[in-house]
């Protein structure tokens, strides 16, 4: 299966066509020139470039949720949140936003508000992984100085007398 765009004016052959195994829907992104949506009972997502030189590529796909799709559709206030829903009685929401291969591919034709959204969530990624080394410098200097007084993680008691094998399970019946 694929898609085919055709131009009324001259029917006798397709402008374009995407060989992209069975599809059920198809959306255009009607704020992003060139972008569209294929989704099909493959229970992928496909985002692809149709303005790219040599014609339409896929751009990135990923793996729904919901199982087989059926349909797609682009947000029309949030131009890189994509929806798609399928056999599994269920919606999907993709943000595609966040993918890099997006942004590079459409980065000269995503509307403003969205590229500052991108750049503000870009930002607190920064900012989180910043932290989470912060944290974690700061953790391994507390298990540092835990070991060098001789305590904390490092060591562990044993406890005296027989070991645990065999406890803790008790028997709902006794045999008579």
């Amino acid at each position: 299966g694929g898609v085919k765009c055709w131009d009324v004016r001259n029917m006798s052959e397709p402008v374009w066509a995407v060989e992209c195994g069975a599809s059920s829907s198809i959306a255009f992104n009607g704020s992003v020139a060139g972008m569209m949506s294929v989704v099909g009972e493959d229970k992928a997502v496909k985002i692809y470039d149709t303005h790219a030189e040599g014609g339409p590529r896929c751009v990135i796909r990923k793996e729904g949720t919901v199982g087989k799709l059926y349909t797609t559709q682009f947000y029309e206030s949030q131009e890189l949140l994509v929806g798609f829903g399928g056999s599994g009685g269920q919606l999907g929401l993709w943000e595609i936003a966040s993918e890099d291969c997006i942004v590079k591919t459409f980065e000269s034709r995503i509307g403003a508000e969205s590229k500052s959204k991108i750049a503000a969530d870009k930002e607190r990624e920064r900012q989180g992984e910043e932290d989470f080394e912060k944290i974690m410098s700061d953790e391994s200097g507390k298990n540092a100085r835990l070991q060098a007084e001789g305590g904390g993680a490092a060591k562990k008691k044993k406890k005296g007398g027989k070991g645990t094998k065999g406890k803790g399970k008790k028997k709902a019946h006794k045999k008579r």
